[in-house]
């Protein structure tokens, strides 16, 4: 009902980003984001069982002045499970020291890569291991890695 009264209201809006951690083998609740052109804002809608919550429109966080693109989910060939067993097994391949605790799950449609699965590991060491990959086909499209401590300073 809240997600069909919000497009109503926002003919023009669009699904623009899928969201949801796993810690200890346990997802969080997705946070689906609409995009609504008119405002420059998104909207969310959060999933827990058989609730749904709406979060009212806020402004985008974004580095870059970039029209939000949208998902189109006719294109999105792997889910959330498959996704994490390739991010898993190309960590455990490229990065097999760092252990992660927490894995941010985002789907989204980037400029320059298409739809993507862009996971965050936040490891045991205070890293952050970030890796992109495609949505349609599972190719690992981008990855590094960076530490917690270089992003700023803690006292």
């Amino acid at each position: 009902k809240l997600f069909k009264e919000w497009k109503a209201k926002h003919k023009d809006g669009y699904f623009s980003s899928a969201f949801t951690m796993v810690e200890n083998d346990q997802q969080a609740p997705w946070q689906l984001g609409y995009y609504n052109p008119d405002n420059n804002k998104i909207a969310t809608f959060i999933i827990e069982d058989a609730t749904v919550a709406a979060v009212p429109e806020e402004e985008i966080f974004q580095k870059e002045k970039n029209k939000i693109k949208e998902i189109l989910l006719s294109d999105i060939k792997l889910n959330l499970p498959e996704a994490i067993e390739k991010a898993d097994a190309f960590h455990k391949e490229t990065y097999p020291r760092e252990m992660p605790l927490k894995k941010i799950c985002i789907l989204q449609n980037l400029d320059k890569l298409g739809m993507v699965w862009n996971f965050t590991f936040v490891t045991q060491a205070f890293n952050t291991l970030n890796i992109k990959l495609s949505a349609t086909d599972g190719k690992i499209l981008s990855h590094h890695i960076a530490s917690l401590m270089d992003m700023g300073k803690f006292t």
